[in-house]
């Protein structure tokens, strides 16, 4: 934390909303019968920035987007994914790093996040005990119903602890959804071989020149869209999360059911 009990609820309160946007997010674009049955779900998202000459060369400018994708195993084992998709959420832009859209003229590549947002449903003692990880995926329940199951199981639990006059006291097999936030890495990039490779002239074009000599290289097809415009140069995809990114919180499953109509 950062020392200050305010400042430590208040990231705890941010990083707990964006992880709700994200769920948000996967299971409006996706078929419930697929992220639904996971028992185990990542979410991914990052800001991407995509430099433009201007026509007749007076000069260059940035655009930015938010991309997402997901991971997911389901209880037999199988493991699929959704590809990275662009979003036009501004929620979702503002967790990546790309809050502005459109003619930018100076990019500070650090402004870009990409991180991982790995999400458990489960007791919280359990998701907490040492073997949490090796817990066998045909052992664990999947998402969906465990975040019905926990939310029935709470509000009973809350309902007894309130009959019996102790309506604050913890009880041991509270249900939680824990999320675990890691950084994308390393960061990718994307640029024409004259951009990349020589010596362009433009403060952009150095930006972008030195982002790409320290990122692995980010495949066409994964930008789609935005490589096929004639004024396009390159493209610099964040990696890392900010300085104020939480490491993991901790959802009621009520909050979860809600957003999602899940009763």
């Amino acid at each position: 934390g950062t020392g200050d009990p305010e400042e430590d609820f208040n990231i705890r309160f941010q990083w707990s909303e964006a992880a709700l946007q994200l769920l948000r997010k996967a299971f409006q674009k996706s078929d419930i019968a697929i992220l639904g049955p996971a028992v185990k779900l990542d979410i991914g998202l990052r800001g991407v920035a995509s430099l433009y000459s201007e026509k007749g060369g007076h000069g260059t400018h940035w655009r930015t987007h938010a991309q997402w994708n997901a991971h997911y195993t389901l209880q037999d084992g199988q493991v699929g994914h959704l590809p990275w998709t662009f979003s036009k959420s501004q929620s979702l832009r503002v967790m990546s790093g790309a809050e502005e859209e459109f003619g930018l003229a100076y990019l500070e590549v650090d402004d870009l996040f990409g991180y991982t947002a790995a999400f458990r449903c489960g007791k919280k003692m359990k998701l907490y005990s040492s073997d949490a990880e090796a817990t066998p995926v045909d052992h664990a329940e999947p998402f969906q119903s465990c975040v019905m199951r926990g939310a029935r199981a709470n509000e009973e639990n809350r309902k007894r602890l309130a009959a019996a006059g102790t309506p604050h006291a913890l009880f041991e097999d509270q249900y939680t959804v824990h999320v675990v936030f890691s950084p994308l890495g390393p960061c990718e990039c994307h640029g024409k071989d004259s951009i990349v490779g020589g010596s362009e002239f433009s403060l952009a074009h150095r930006t972008l020149k030195d982002a790409c000599s320290a990122c692995s290289n980010a495949t066409e097809h994964v930008l789609g869209e935005l490589t096929k415009d004639p004024e396009y140069d390159g493209t610099f995809v964040g990696a890392g999360a900010g300085a104020n990114q939480a490491k993991e919180v901790l959802i009621e499953p009520a909050d979860v059911a809600s957003l999602l109509g899940w009763k």
